[in-house]
């Protein structure tokens, strides 16, 4: 995990397609 917000989590991924990091948000849902 990157980090977090008020409404989301940011985790660290790979495209593999492009090979270069990305940003992942995911939104909670409470």
């Amino acid at each position: 995990m990157i980090g977090t917000g008020g409404m989301a989590d940011v985790y660290q991924g790979l495209d593999t397609r492009l090979n270069r990091e990305v940003a992942i948000k995911v939104l909670r849902r409470d």
